[in-house]
């Protein structure tokens, strides 16, 4: 394609598409799709898709989907699925479907449609929207729409909807609904509904 492969492209790189690879790509890249791998894509990288990780793909990252790492994925970061791992994905991060892990943190995993947004360090959200929004360091959410918005810092919601908004650290929330609104630091609330709505400190439901 036009300009593809335009200045410094490296031993045994790959370059298909319009601006595919055009500035510094590194030696055994690819870069398949308008813009894909466009400027600095590290050793062994892999960009496949409209505009996937356009901007700054670390060594051995992989970005396969429309717009997926578009901007600053780290080394050995993978990001599969449309606007995957979009803004600046973590070194060794995992963002896996549509939306997933958007600003993610190192060593994060987010798997599902709109999972991990703005997901700290060693966080997991895997389930539809699961740690949606500002998932804490080790912190854990397995389900849809769990721990959506707000989960702090080695707090663990697995269930539907658990520990839905604004979880506290080391919180614990097992069912569907458990610790669903502004369960506090160190409270377990384990079974459909129990501690719903603003459990207290180190309490248990």
């Amino acid at each position: 394609g036009g300009v593809a492969g335009w200045s410094n492209q490296q031993s045994a790189a790959i370059a298909i598409g319009y601006y595919a690879g055009q500035q510094s790509q590194g030696i055994n890249c690819i870069g398949i799709g308008v813009n894909a791998g466009q400027t600095n894509q590290g050793v062994s990288a892999i960009a496949i898709g409209e505009t996937a990780a356009t901007n700054s793909q670390g060594v051995s990252a992989i970005a396969i989907g429309k717009r997926a790492a578009t901007n600053s994925q780290g080394a050995y970061a993978i990001a599969i699925g449309e606007t995957a791992g979009f803004n600046n994905q973590g070194q060794d991060g995992i963002a896996i479907g549509n939306g997933a892990g958007n600003l993610q943190g190192a060593n994060s995993v987010a798997i599902g449609k709109n999972s991990g947004g703005s997901q700290k360090p060693s966080a997991v959200a895997i389930g539809e929207g699961a740690g949606n929004q500002n998932q804490g360091t080790f912190a854990i959410a397995i389900g849809a729409a769990c721990a959506q918005n707000g989960q702090d810092c080695n707090a663990i919601a697995i269930g539907r909807v658990a520990g839905n908004q604004n979880q506290g650290s080391q919180a614990i929330a097992i069912g569907c609904n458990a610790g669903g609104s502004g369960q506090q630091s160190g409270a377990i609330a384990m079974g459909q509904n129990s501690g719903k709505c603003n459990q207290g400190f180190d309490s248990i439901a």
